[in-house]
């Protein structure tokens, strides 16, 4: 069952109204129109329950909705990684995977992606990290001249846009009952490649893995399952399961760099993380 979501800003919730007490709480910030386009998006991917609306004031644009008690994704990775339930992890994954898969499916428009605006953003995300320090300028020259090998690659091109949830990490997904999910944090909607979202989701998994084992291939078969489910309601889920495959390295790499930044990524991890993410660049 997909669910249709509640709006947040992560940037600027009100602190006086906690989630944890029952309300959620958004400004909108010039987000008025993202907030109208993904209602509208909501009810194209079929959602079956739309947060209700609970205040809406003229004060700082507040937006409050209906409370959503739900399992965070993040909670989900957690009880796998430290707590040994896999299995939990394993069936928790279908959900986010299937709400992509439908929002993707379902506002698919004829035009071809614009691959030059994701290697713009990886160009911002790595000059941020080269100006906090956190790369040398080695590391600049080789992820940008591997960028551009991908930049020219035909298939990073050829797909159909789609509506992007445009910040789909595990924390911006709860799980209710059964198969039940919710989707939050929606202001970066954008038009872009499906793998994006993908890569984000999957970057992260691999990062809680690396993070809390020291090693990337125990999130395998998690992140493997997490495609599959995302294929598996597609016309033909082999050739999507190879194409989706050939171009997330890229995303996921970016979303490795761009975690990289973060300030409880020590020195030493962030050396790994941006090593993993040149290896996902030299994919072929």
């Amino acid at each position: 069952m997909v669910t249709w979501c509640r709006i947040r800003s992560t940037s600027s919730v009100l602190p006086a109204v906690g989630e944890r007490e029952g309300l959620a709480a958004a400004r909108g910030h010039g987000r008025g129109d993202h907030g109208h386009g993904a209602r509208s998006v909501g009810r194209a991917v079929g959602g079956d329950r739309q947060r209700r609306e609970l205040v809406r004031g003229d004060i700082n644009a507040a937006l409050a909705l209906e409370y959503f008690p739900g399992e965070e994704f993040t909670n989900a990775i957690r009880r796998g990684i430290h707590h040994g339930d896999g299995v939990h992890l394993h069936n928790q994954l279908g959900a986010p995977a299937r709400f992509l898969s439908n929002l993707h499916i379902r506002t698919t428009i004829p035009c071809g992606v614009d691959f030059g605006k994701d290697c713009e953003y990886f160009t911002k995300v790595v000059e941020r990290l080269r100006a906090h320090s956190r790369v040398g300028q080695w590391d600049v020259d080789e992820v940008s001249f591997l960028r551009d090998l991908w930049r020219i690659r035909p298939s990073m091109w050829h797909d159909s846009q789609v509506w992007l949830h445009g910040d789909a990490t595990p924390g911006n997904f709860l799980f209710g009952t059964g198969s039940q999910v919710v989707a939050i944090d929606l202001e970066s909607m954008r038009h872009g490649d499906l793998a994006f979202d993908l890569g984000n989701v999957v970057a992260e998994i691999q990062h809680a893995f690396m993070s809390a084992t020291g090693h990337r291939s125990p999130a395998e078969p998690f992140i493997s399952h997490f495609f599959r489910e995302y294929c598996s309601d597609l016309p033909d889920p082999g050739s999507t399961f190879k194409a989706i495959t050939a171009r997330t390295p890229f995303y996921m790499a970016l979303n490795l760099l761009r975690i990289v930044d973060n300030a409880y990524i020590t020195e030493e991890y962030g050396r790994r993380l941006v090593q993993q993410a040149k290896t996902l660049l030299r994919v072929r």
